[in-house]
């Protein structure tokens, strides 16, 4: 009985030291991942910026892309085109119109509806339609967008984008 017990403890003890190794392995594993991973983003931070893309969809659907990563460089219809299934757009000389984003405004379609972008500006405090067409409009680091899918009728007096992400 007592060499049972005996085994037993030492049986205990091994697991309880392999299960402390794989601990300390797995964590010092986790901490260098993080390390190469700080430093991915100190170099992308040359060649790539991040912003925030509101995607309100006018039934009460809203979609944050927050952090999106696009090269320097980008327009907000770049952005656009990388989070959305698909964008559908008219060009012109005067730059895009933006007529669907995932379906909405193409083949779900509310009369007097169109999207329209907004940009939230840090010095004001507050939200901005957009100044220019979507590939006209170059992003900058920190940058924060909304598309809104909204009735047009009320323009000016339009709503505003939501603040919660």
């Amino acid at each position: 009985m007592k060499r049972a017990l005996s085994t037993l403890s030492v049986v205990l003890l091994i697991l309880l030291v392999l299960s402390s190794g794989l601990s300390v392995f797995f964590y010092l594993d986790g901490v260098d991942v993080k390390r190469r991973y700080n430093h991915l983003l100190n170099e992308l931070k040359d060649v790539a910026l991040s912003i925030d893309l509101l995607i309100d969809y006018g039934n009460g659907t809203l979609v944050w892309h927050n952090k999106t990563l696009l090269p320097i460089g980008s327009s907000l219809l770049n952005a656009t085109l990388k989070v959305s299934r698909s964008v559908e757009y008219i060009s012109s000389d005067m730059g895009v119109f933006v007529k669907g984003i995932d379906d909405v405004g193409t083949k779900v379609v509310q009369k007097g509806h169109y999207w329209i972008w907004w940009r939230f500006d840090k010095e004001k405090g507050e939200w901005m339609i957009g100044e220019r067409s979507a590939d006209r409009y170059v992003i900058e680091r920190g940058d924060v967008f909304a598309w809104l899918y909204e009735d047009t009728s009320n323009y000016p007096n339009m709503r505003k984008p939501t603040e919660s992400r």
